[in-house]
């Protein structure tokens, strides 16, 4: 039964609140999904390319690709194949992904790209399919960090020299005002900064 409030307004039972409550939440719920769905992430279990990915099953991969399942798909907690690829130093996956039309600029929560993830493990070789196959070496993520960036903080010497030849912005800066030649001197490992000088880095 419903009571009044002292100005006489009508108060539904508590426990019908509650239930309108309940029903807002569900429905709040089902929108966020909807709305992720759209944006073309997959609710709920990884999707296959994603598990194939994972576990390094190039022939599945294929299968799936070749079934006109997206290389873009990411999972609900946002894996991504490419950086997936990356991470588990898989060329032969990264290749088969980018003849299929994957992004290989795409960028994680925290904006770190492939190429990112390829230098925090230091893997040259990485690096250099990324590049070789048009990845930005100019792509910055959240902090404002490029990748030559990223490579002469690691101390990553190779990988500096690689992205020189690539053309990569040694003027550019982070969002502290940091430049690659300010994280190579303060970098552990010897000589990371001598490219950058001989480049004429800033």
């Amino acid at each position: 039964m419903t009571t009044r409030t002292a100005s006489g307004a009508l108060r539904a039972p508590s426990f019908l609140r509650s239930l309108l409550a309940l029903s807002l939440l569900i429905g709040a719920a089902f929108a966020g999904s909807e709305a992720r769905a759209q944006n073309g992430t997959v609710i709920g279990a990884p999707p296959p390319l994603i598990e194939a990915v994972e576990a390094g099953d190039l022939e599945r991969a294929q299968r799936i690709l070749l079934q006109q399942g997206s290389p873009n798909t990411t999972s609900a907690d946002g894996r991504h194949p490419v950086i997936l690829a990356v991470r588990n130093g898989d060329p032969e996956m990264l290749a088969l992904l980018a003849r299929h039309g994957a992004n290989l600029d795409w960028q994680d929560e925290i904006g770190n790209s492939p190429l990112h993830w390829a230098i925090e493990t230091g893997d040259y070789m990485m690096v250099d399919a990324l590049l070789n196959r048009g990845a930005d070496p100019d792509i910055r993520n959240r902090r404002g960090l490029t990748p030559v960036m990223a490579a002469a903080r690691g101390g990553y010497r190779d990988i500096v020299e690689r992205l020189i030849e690539a053309d990569a912005d040694l003027g550019a800066r982070d969002y502290t005002g940091r430049s690659a030649l300010d994280y190579a001197r303060n970098s552990r490992a010897p000589g990371v900064e001598e490219p950058l000088i001989e480049a004429g880095a800033p």
